[in-house]
């Protein structure tokens, strides 16, 4: 066709020389016309009809959706025109000085297209195993991210041996040269892929763990594990990020044991002002035992006591010889009776531990400290839970004649003033 359209030039007058270019320059434009027409049809009415499909077809994963999120139908109506290009303008050019760098510019192309293709398959199975269960177990972020830093390199690769007219081979073969380089340049990523691989097959963390790292400040939930970072929402909103090898080489908490156990742990104390403890005479006795959930434990107790003091009481027996209850003593039976009742707590089994304990005295009073467990992980349940057994605690206290620690404020020193006919400075006081 070529030919015969430069012969016919020929025949009208038109030299060798022009009809070649006149014939060429046709042939172009009526080659690009077409193409853009077909770009145009594609990219109009076919790319319509196929995102109305998408849609409007409900399917299970909804493959065609992700598909079509991640811009795939887009890059293939792009790459078709270029190949359309790449198989029509070297047989017009034919023969030309322009035939090598036109089949470069567009092998080039179709190279980086081809590459944008593979991509959005990428991130298209990447959303596609986002959406399954078994995604928060083994995230695969970091491994998606090496696949495409490998296909960068490759695209890099063919590129650069089609400018250089070079065979891929040898250009990956100079690679040795620099590979000290590349190490330095991409340690963290390296470093980062590896302690991604060591997170992930011994499932040390997941997204949606809870997670506490105080050396970064990370106290929150795992939104996103990277190839070189992993995100963690805190619990103020804010986010902190930890570079993925951290997580090897340092310490951190996860919490996510717990959240899957269904028990949270309640551990916290209360400090007994220590020279209010003492031993239960028969009237604080009558007392307590009107509690109903003292009743029948003071009943059996009592009678106990009496029958192991019977052999030991004569003349010279003291307070101190005899077997006797304190007031703590009966306060920290109460509580535990109390949280017994509670169906909120889990009750005491090989799983669980449940008790209340004495500490060892400190110079703030004497630890009482509740050690059980909650059935709700929530952590606005749980606090709940918490707060309730403590209102109700520090509210109980004061009827077994026990005083809670504290420490002295402002308010109690302004009730007391200086004895009267002395000065501002004289040691002796008395309460207004």
């Amino acid at each position: 066709m070529i030919k015969w359209l430069q012969n016919y030039l020929i025949s009208w007058g038109q030299t060798e020389i022009q009809a070649d270019i006149i014939t060429r320059t046709m042939f172009c434009l009526v080659l690009l016309l077409a193409v853009w027409l077909v770009y145009l049809v594609f990219k109009g009415p076919f790319l319509r009809l196929l995102e109305r499909l998408v849609v409007e077809t409900t399917t299970k994963i909804k493959w065609d959706d992700v598909l079509l999120q991640e811009h795939f139908f887009h890059r293939i109506i792009s790459f078709l025109p270029v190949l359309l290009l790449y198989q029509g303008i070297p047989q017009v050019l034919k023969d030309t000085t322009f035939e090598t760098p036109a089949r470069t510019l567009l092998a080039m192309l179709l190279v980086i297209l081809g590459m944008l293709i593979v991509d959005s398959l990428i991130n298209t199975a990447r959303t596609i195993y986002d959406t399954r269960v078994i995604s928060k177990k083994i995230p695969i972020s970091p491994f998606v991210q090496v696949l495409k830093i490998f296909l960068y390199f490759i695209t890099l690769i063919l590129l650069a041996s089609m400018l250089l007219n070079k065979s891929p081979l040898f250009l990956i073969s100079g690679l040795g040269a620099i590979t000290a380089v590349l190490l330095l340049v991409f340690k963290d990523t390296l470093m980062g892929f590896v302690a991604g691989i060591q997170l992930i097959s011994n499932r040390m963390i997941g997204k949606g763990d809870w997670i506490s790292m105080p050396s970064y400040g990370a106290d929150g939930d795992v939104k996103e594990i990277t190839l070189a970072t992993v995100k963690v929402e805190n619990w103020d909103k804010t986010i902190t990020t930890i570079p993925t090898y951290a997580l090897i080489s340092e310490s951190f908490k996860n919490w996510k044991n717990m959240t899957n156990s269904g028990g949270r742990r309640i551990k916290r104390s209360i400090h007994i002002d220590m020279s209010c403890i003492k031993f239960c005479d028969k009237e604080m006795l009558e007392r307590f035992s009107e509690i109903h959930r003292l009743k029948d434990f003071l009943n059996t107790k009592i009678r106990d006591i009496e029958k192991h003091n019977q052999t030991l009481i004569d003349a010279h027996s003291s307070v101190v010889d005899l077997r006797n209850m304190t007031n703590i003593g009966v306060l920290r039976y109460y509580i535990l009776h109390y949280l017994k009742e509670d169906p909120k707590i889990h009750k005491e089994s090989k799983e669980w531990t449940f008790m209340v304990r004495q500490l060892p005295p400190r110079e703030n009073g004497l630890p009482l400290e509740i050690y059980v467990f909650s059935n709700d992980v929530k952590w606005v349940n749980y606090e709940n839970l918490m707060s309730d057994i403590f209102d109700h605690i520090l509210a109980v206290i004061p009827l077994f004649d026990l005083r809670v620690f504290q420490n002295p404020t402002g308010s109690d020193f302004r009730h007391w003033l200086p004895a009267p006919g002395t000065s501002s400075t004289a040691p002796r006081f008395f309460p207004v």
